[in-house]
This record gives C-alpha cells, sequence and structure tokens, in this order.
C-alpha cells in the first residue's frame, strides 16, 4: 500500500492595491487574501517503491480561498476547484515522467529572478508567458549526469480536435555549482480558444497583437544568473516572448537582491522594466520596483510585508501595493 500525505499551505494578507490612470483617476482597493504565495492550497501526495530502483507516486493540489472558505478558486475547465500541481509520476534510473498538470518549465527560472518569491502583482513586469502551469502536459526530468546540472522537457497538448489550438512545448536546464546558480527557460505555445484577449502581458493590459486559433504561435525564453556572496544574494534576469511571423514582441530584464539580516529574518529587492512593441512599432514601457522583508516564526510559519509599485506607459499609469501577512506550511 502506498503511503499518503496531506499538506497544504495558508496564506492570509492585509492588502492595499491602488491604480492610477494617466489621466490621474486613482482607485484604492482593500482585500484580505492570499499575497506570498498566489493561493492558499491543500495537497495530497503518495508513493510506492516498485523494486529494482524505480518508485510511481503521485500528488493531487487544489486552491483554497481562505478568507471565504471556498475551494473554487482558480478552478480549471472542469470547475473542480484543483487548479494547481496535480500528477501522477513514475522514477528510476532513467529520470522521471509526469503526466498531469505541472509548473512550465520556465516558471522556475522567473521563480529565482525574485528575491521576493513573485509575492503580490508588482515589480516583475517581464516574463508573464512563464508564469504557471501546464494541463495534460507530459514533463520529463532528465537523470543527473552532470554534477549541479537539472533538465526538464515538457510537452503539453490543448485536447482540440484534429487541431494544434492550446498546444505548447518548453524545456529548463538549471545548473548550481556552490554559490553560483544559472537557469534558462524557453517554451512556445499554439493559440487556443481561450486566447481571445489576444498577445497581452504588460502591466496595463495592452493587446501587442491578435492571435489565431490554431495558428499564431508565441516563442518565450528566460535567464536568470545569481550569486550568493553570503552577506548578500544577487541576480539578473531577462525575458523575452516574441509572436512569430510578426514584430510583436514584450522584452524584460531585471536585477534583485536577498539580503539575510540574521537567521530568520530576510530582506528582498527586486528592480525591472520591460517594453511591449506591437505589429505597428508602438511600444509602451514598463517598470517596478518592490521591497519585501520575510521573516520566519517557526519552521512552517512565516510573517511578512511588502511594499511595491510598477508603471506603464500605457492606459494605465501606475499600480501601487502594500501587503502585510502571515503564512503556514503544514
Amino acid at each position: 500500500m502506498a503511503d499518503v500525505t496531506i499538506g497544504g499551505l495558508v496564506d492570509q494578507a492585509l492588502t492595499s492595491t491602488k491604480a492610477t490612470t494617466s489621466g490621474g483617476v486613482t482607485t484604492t482597493t482593500k482585500t484580505i487574501g492570499p499575497t506570498s504565495n498566489g493561493t492558499s492550497e491543500l495537497f495530497f501526495t503518495g508513493s510506492e517503491d516498485l523494486g529494482d530502483g524505480m518508485k510511481a507516486s503521485f500528488r493531487l493540489g487544489m486552491n483554497m480561498t481562505a478568507d471565504t472558505g471556498n475551494t473554487t478558486s482558480g478552478t480549471d475547465s472542469q470547475n473542480n476547484g484543483s487548479n494547481r500541481i496535480s500528477y501522477v509520476e513514475l522514477t528510476g534510473g532513467f529520470g522521471g515522467i509526469q503526466l498531469g498538470q505541472q509548473w512550465k518549465p520556465g516558471f522556475f527560472v522567473v521563480l529565482a529572478a525574485d528575491p521576493t518569491n513573485l509575492s503580490g502583482s508588482t515589480a516583475i513586469v517581464g516574463p508573464a508567458q512563464f508564469v504557471g502551469y501546464t494541463a495534460n502536459s507530459l514533463t520529463y526530468n532528465a537523470p543527473s549526469f552532470v554534477p549541479g546540472l537539472a533538465i526538464q522537457y515538457q510537452m503539453g497538448r490543448g485536447e482540440a480536435s484534429a487541431s494544434n489550438a492550446g498546444n505548447s512545448s518548453g524545456y529548463s536546464l538549471t545548473y548550481n555549482n556552490g554559490p553560483l546558480s544559472v537557469a534558462y527557460g524557453a517554451g512556445k505555445s499554439t493559440a487556443s480558444a481561450t486566447s481571445t484577449s489576444g498577445f497581452v502581458t504588460s502591466v496595463a493590459a495592452t493587446n501587442l497583437g491578435s492571435l489565431t486559433i490554431n495558428s499564431s504561435v508565441l516563442n518565450s525564453t528566460a535567464t536568470n544568473v545569481a550569486y550568493d556572496l553570503g552577506m548578500v544574494k544577487i541576480n539578473a534576469y531577462s525575458a523575452t516572448t516574441k509572436l512569430a511571423g510578426t514584430t510583436s514582441q514584450h522584452k524584460g530584464s531585471g536585477f534583485g537582491l536577498s539580503i539575510p539580516l540574521n537567521d530568520k529574518t530576510r530582506l528582498a529587492v527586486v528592480s525591472t522594466g520591460a517594453t511591449g512593441t506591437n505589429g505597428s512599432g508602438t511600444q509602451e514601457k514598463e517598470k517596478g520596483t518592490k521591497y519585501a522583508v520575510f521573516h520566519n516564526l517557526s519552521k512552517r510559519t512565516m510573517a511578512y510585508g511588502l511594499v511595491g509599485k510598477s508603471t506603464t506607459s500605457g492606459a494605465l499609469n501606475a499600480t501601487g501595493q502594500t501587503a502585510f501577512g502571515l503564512m503556514h506550511s503544514f
């Protein structure tokens, strides 16, 4: 019988978000909800030793909204509230194969680029195409044949009849050697029936190009380099998404600092900039800066605070956010 573990985390924060248009109109929204982790989460995991160095395992995850008690935030296409990492896996000397819903290969490249752990909705303005999951996917993690090197490949199916709509593929390469960490991710996706908003990546939600179902392809790359000096960990990243066959693209870059104040408290800073260009050559520029502090109250409980601001040359001129929260894992 396989061992089964129940786990998860609850993330809640008092958050104030202020949006200002280019015309000077400001609206402020105050909420209670997840900010550091994006959502609260409940998951079930299990594994079984198959012998001969092989193991079968699974993970079923679902979003939780602790502020309302619901499990339907961020639902999947079946509206069952399970829009988190969920897969069955077989591992052995050949590596690991996962079938189900998994992070996009470039996600952890982007996560490493933000020492605030992608907390809140400001500052990281470049690599939007990498943030999220791939449903209906096969993910392959190669065995380690070079110390410190990890290779992942993923193929996602849109499951559209006689069509490539929604199909995707991607890979990532990560190398860790002492204080040095280098990560690269690439991916492409074909427009699906849910791509009606077009090529949208910016803070202002400006459409950089129209997408045609089953033919328009978005190509993305992201690179991050980090070095831990002990007193401070520094990193720099760049990311680009292009609409194939057009001049529409979105390019971003930035740097981050992670500063341990003591064995329980860490200060993080991230500053980024990006430029979106549509098919006519019109550009929209963005930039963002965010400061965050994380304090571990225990091994499973963390208090945090963040202040961030993103600005753009589009219709929505600025978004500022302040949050103070508590996150507990179990």
